[in-house]
């Protein structure tokens, strides 16, 4: 369990996850590409959990958190992608309740696990946006990450089309002022 100021991050587990269904289990969240985009949105919350299972990263090597905001779970985060030879890891997986866009959930969160992975020796975070996800691209834009570049046909999406994939990254030596930032919003 990683704890941040306002979230708590508690590893994904069955129960969480038919917990949370019901808020994610919504067209807005899966409208910006999220888990394959509009057409891969679970027809009810039990579908979602049985779709996710397989989904997360959390039995491939990754760490699935499930976030809870004021007593209740609003969403999901992820570690994958570690590796140590390179000190890189990714942040990603990441959905929330249309409820708390815009809120403080999001900040706190990336904030707990920026701190995890910086204290634990990693140098490079990447974070991985669907392509046409302006509404992520914006929320890892303003935590201050670099936009690497951008990855062309990367994933198949469940209409059959193909999606990008943009790249952003925050450097050890970045994350002193984007710590202070981060704080910032949060406190505020």
């Amino acid at each position: 369990m990683l704890q941040g100021r306002y979230v708590t991050l508690e590893p994904l587990s069955l129960e969480g996850l038919r917990e949370v269904a019901p808020k994610l289990c919504v067209p807005e969240v899966f409208a910006g590409g999220h888990a394959g985009g509009s057409a891969a949105l679970p027809t009810s919350p039990e579908d979602y959990v049985a779709f996710f299972v397989d989904y997360y990263p959390w039995l491939k090597g990754g760490r699935s958190y499930l976030v809870r905001y004021k007593g209740e779970l609003v969403g999901t985060t992820s570690f994958y992608k570690f590796r140590p030879e390179i000190e890189s890891l990714a942040i990603g997986y990441t959905a929330y309740a249309p409820d708390v866009w815009g809120s403080v959930v999001n900040p706190d969160a990336k904030h707990t696990l920026l701190t995890w992975a910086f204290d634990h020796g990693f140098s490079r975070v990447e974070f991985e946006v669907a392509g046409g996800n302006e509404r992520s691209a914006a929320a890892v834009r303003k935590l201050g990450a670099t936009f690497d570049g951008e990855l062309r046909r990367t994933k198949k999406m469940a209409d059959g089309s193909w999606n990008s994939t943009l790249i952003f990254s925050i450097l050890r030596d970045e994350w002193p002022h984007i710590r202070a930032d981060l704080k910032t919003r949060i406190d505020s």
